[in-house]
């Protein structure tokens, strides 16, 4: 334990170093910019009018050692004063018209994500040990810190990679709690579950997902599927009344912390804020609920959680422009998780998430034969069956939803998903290898067994390990931008997908640095994400649009627009397709000189 612990830590000190070097090159993302200004608001001013469609938590985090910099807010700017949820509009205000250095306020905001996920990493570690032993915990803690996909957000002031952590967390305390259901894990679970919903609203999905376990454990311990069943009832009942008690107290929790985030928010620019967001007739009913509730002190801080909720389920149905296989579109493809997932989860992980679904199923085949087999299958490996179900609903529903932006939106499945694996593959590991099978469904049952030796399924396991390993270096310092060898790799990726799958604005500083070493006076530059153009190349820089047509000379353009221009006839970077860049600025950004 001691040997193993000691090997976690020096692995998750190793990912905070590759973390924190990576990133010093990388402009602010698109959503880092609204967030860190956000959180600075939050903290400094108590006060919450910026974007609301996100709970607080991470934005606090990353913001917190702001508060120990001298910094020049614009409290007198219209988009503050005036304007409703103008985060876009004064998040550049902040950045880099109002004399502060930018790049020390997003590398210090970046330091507080880079924690929470080296404690991601830990949890993962932990737990998984837990079910499987130390050596397997340090399979799943390689297979999260040479993750490119986890690397790439968990270093951004976004809330992907905490909503993951959130999940894992709530649903390990949840899990403890079914086990051992005293009052003291049930207070601690409250307090988990009230973080994860202040940490991003997708984490409501608990609300459906954690019911659904419950009744599973139930059914498993009362070894019934009658539902009906005098135990089964009594039971549901005692868990209804313990979720009470839960809301209860993640209840008082979220109207604490949203009420000291408020403060300073005057009541009738909250109420007005309220009613223009929710302006439509159809949001009429919850339009005016949420302003009784604003002018009432005890609720003030509850209508503002709610407005937040309330907008992301309304983005959700309304879409987001996206580029995706050649189309480009605000409605969503039923396929898009699937393959994005094929195209940017690291080679190795595939191969082992397939052995992996083989495995599983033959467990399944095996069990299904004897009922009380498989209630004690379930008993003993409710953990795994929980996970199973997570990753399952989860992916069901990111499916379903309208919003297609990046692989970011199933990150929660990821530590899940490298769990089950290392499940797998310990039974794997440990059974016995098979020399004959006489039938043809014996074949199929006992083929990852009958195939391989003990020191062959080592042999592989410790190979895909090493080669994940090896692609995660050979990535650095792009992670975002990653694309495995399937897609041909990240120079290709801009033909499948743009936006945080490969540029959410990243690049723009290794485009200023470009335009200095190669002694480009002038240069007309189409740059999506959360930096700002003329503050990193000055006068050197004309901002330009596909509305502008063809152009001649030195251009740039994020490989987003480069994509999502196409949506728009007449208006598109089509004709860049007959030139090849000069240089792709880590991927994500075109460089063209054009002499005529």
């Amino acid at each position: 334990m001691k040997n193993t612990s000691t090997i976690a830590l020096l692995l998750l000190g190793l990912m905070g170093f590759i973390a924190i070097n990576s990133i010093k090159n990388d402009s602010a993302t698109t959503d880092e910019a609204p967030h860190i200004t956000s959180g600075y608001a939050y903290l400094k001013l108590q006060d919450l009018r910026l974007n609301p469609e996100h709970p607080p938590l991470l934005k606090d985090i990353a913001a917190f050692p702001l508060l120990f910099m001298d910094l020049n807010f614009p409290y007198q700017n219209i988009a503050w004063t005036q304007m409703v949820n103008a985060q876009w509009n004064l998040a550049p205000e902040f950045l880099y018209n109002s004399g502060n250095n930018a790049d020390e306020i997003i590398f210090w905001g970046r330091t507080g994500p880079i924690l929470l996920m080296l404690l991601f990493g830990w949890f993962v570690f932990r737990w998984s040990s837990k079910l499987f032993g130390d050596k397997w915990g340090l399979f799943c803690l390689s297979l999260f810190v040479f993750s490119p996909d986890i690397m790439a957000h968990g270093r951004l002031i976004t809330t992907d990679t905490p909503a993951a952590f959130a999940f894992l967390s709530a649903i390990y305390f949840y899990i403890k709690l079914l086990k051992s259901p005293t009052n003291k894990n049930l207070i601690i679970f409250g307090v988990v579950f009230a973080i994860a919903q202040l940490t991003k609203f997708s984490l409501l999905f608990l609300f459906i997902f954690l019911p659904l376990i419950t009744i599973l454990w139930i059914i498993t311990a009362n070894r019934t599927v009658n539902v009906l069943s005098r135990p089964v009832i009594s039971d549901l009942f005692a868990w209804i009344l313990r979720f009470c008690k839960i809301f209860l107290i993640s209840l008082a929790i979220i109207t604490v912390v949203y009420h000291f985030h408020i403060i300073n928010y005057p009541i009738e620019k909250q109420i007005e804020d309220i009613s223009h967001i929710l302006s439509d007739e159809k949001l009429f009913t919850l339009k005016e609920t949420l302003v009784w509730m604003a002018d009432k002190p005890l609720l003030r801080g509850l209508a503002q959680y709610v407005l937040g909720a309330s907008m992301v389920f309304l983005r959700v149905q309304g879409g987001s422009t996206a580029y995706f296989l050649g189309e480009t579109s605000a409605q969503s493809w039923f396929y898009y998780f699937p393959v994005v997932f094929i195209l940017k989860v690291p080679a190795a992980v595939l191969v082992f998430i397939a052995l992996s679904a083989i495995l599983f199923l033959k467990s399944i085949l095996t069990n299904l034969r004897n009922r009380n087999s498989l209630h004690d299958f379930t008993k003993n490996n409710f953990d795994e069956l929980a996970m199973l179900l997570f990753v399952s609903f989860y992916w069901v529903i990111s499916i379903n939803t309208n919003l297609n932006i990046g692989i970011r939106h199933i990150l929660p499945s990821f530590p899940f998903i490298y769990i089950l694996i290392a499940g797998q593959l310990k039974r794997w590991l440990n059974s016995a290898r098979i020399a004959e099978a006489k039938t043809p469904i014996l074949l199929l049952e006992n083929l990852p067994t009958s195939v391989f030796s003990t020191t062959g399924k080592t042999f592989l396991i410790a190979s895909l390990v090493m080669m994940n390993a090896a692609t995660f270096v050979m990535a650095y310092p792009h992670y975002l931008s990653y694309f495995n060898i399937f897609s041909g790799g990240s120079d290709n990726a801009y033909k499948y997908v743009v936006d945080s799958n490969l540029d959410w604005g990243q690049d723009l500083k290794r485009l200023a640095q470009f335009v200095e070493e190669n002694n480009i006076n002038q240069i007309k530059v189409d740059y999506f994400g959360g930096g700002n153009v003329k503050y990193y190349l000055g006068d050197k820089a004309i901002l330009w649009n596909s509305n502008n047509g063809e152009t001649t000379g030195w251009i740039a353009v994020s490989a987003t627009y480069y994509q999502t221009s196409r949506a728009y006839a007449g208006f598109s970077y089509k004709w860049l397709d007959k030139y090849e860049p000069v240089k792709k600025i880590g991927h994500s950004i075109f460089v063209y000189n054009i002499e005529h």
